[in-house]
């Protein structure tokens, strides 16, 4: 199945009042989801730029369980995504998504000593419980992208990617 360049679903009106100023601009926070290797850290720097935000990034050098869950994935799996969770707020999200092929490559290209041993059975693992989780997701506003699709460093991709942040954080 072909997922679209990008789907918006915009916040149910419960949800506005989880915004400072009841859904203004001022004070809104996005998050960007993904599995690892998508994009999400560069898209992230790529927003805040260009909304003039400041930039909250995922810890991941600071998680003390991540370099031992890549050699044990069952030992380790709830330490270290209690600690990433932990360091999460709940926010307006985006959700990126791309191919088992392109993760590897964007792992590969980025060279993490700890990320070498990730093997792609479980890449397409998580691929697909992101996915699962996000495709029944309606706590609030989601942009999902296709980032086998979307190119973040283009100017007209990043300038609707951030109208649809706009639009959410004025909702």
């Amino acid at each position: 199945m072909t997922r679209p360049r990008m789907v918006y679903r915009p916040p149910r009106a419960r949800q506005r009042l989880l915004l400072p100023g009841g859904g203004s601009a001022e004070g809104v926070c996005v998050a960007v989801e993904e599995p690892i290797g998508v994009g999400k850290t560069t898209l992230a720097r790529l927003l805040a730029e260009s909304l003039e935000a400041t930039t909250v990034l995922e810890v991941v050098e600071e998680n003390p369980f991540l370099h031992h869950f890549y050699r044990d994935i069952r030992a380790y799996a709830f330490q270290t995504q209690m600690f990433f969770f932990l360091s999460r707020y709940r926010a307006l999200v985006i959700y990126l998504t791309a191919q088992l092929e392109t993760l590897t490559d964007r792992i590969a290209h980025r060279d993490r000593p700890f990320e070498r041993a990730i093997e792609p059975a479980y890449l397409e693992r998580l691929r697909g419980e992101y996915e699962g989780f996000f495709d029944a997701y309606d706590e609030t506003a989601l942009l999902t992208l296709n980032t086998d699709e979307v190119d973040i460093f283009t100017e007209a991709d990043l300038k609707e990617i951030v109208r649809y942040v706009d639009e959410a954080a004025a909702s």
